[in-house]
């Protein structure tokens, strides 16, 4: 497959796409500007029937969103990877709550050392799925910080 060079302005909103978020949201990339879009259940119907109207045209790409079974693996990994037996207790713990990620965040943020260690993990699970995305859909993207995820040079 050939690759397609997309400049990008804005890194964060591309970033933001490939963030565990709400199911509702949906994320659109234009390959010609780099200009990414997005519509969620805050939208109001006039308002999301402009954006995906728009985004049918050709030149756009719907980006991927993770999903919650995903997000929740990316959670139980961390888990199994903390070395603290206390902390490993309460994580552990929180995963058989009600809702286990609002009460696995709880503990994280409970501790400076696992909330900065989750806070990485988060920033390398985002990243894989940016690359992954890139290089199903054969793309490079023309920005310093992509480069600085594939270790290419300008």
């Amino acid at each position: 497959m050939s690759q397609r060079t997309v400049p990008m302005e804005r890194w964060e909103d591309f970033e933001a796409a490939f963030y565990i978020g709400s199911p509702d949201a949906r994320y659109f990339l234009n390959v010609e500007s780099g200009e990414v879009v997005y519509t969620s259940h805050m939208d109001d119907e006039k308002v999301r029937g402009r954006i995906l109207e728009r985004t049918r045209l050709p030149g756009w790409l719907e980006l991927p969103r993770a999903s919650t079974p995903e997000g929740m693996d990316e959670v139980r990994a961390f888990v199994a990877s903390e070395t603290r037996p206390e902390l490993l207790e309460a994580l552990t713990r929180s995963l058989a709550e009600r809702v286990p990620l609002r009460a696995f965040m709880r503990v994280v943020y409970a501790d400076p050392q696992a909330r900065a260690r989750w806070a990485t993990d988060r920033i390398r699970a985002i990243h894989r799925r940016i690359l992954a995305f890139c290089e199903h859909e054969g793309l490079v993207i023309d920005h310093d910080r992509y480069r600085e995820l594939t270790g290419s040079a300008r």
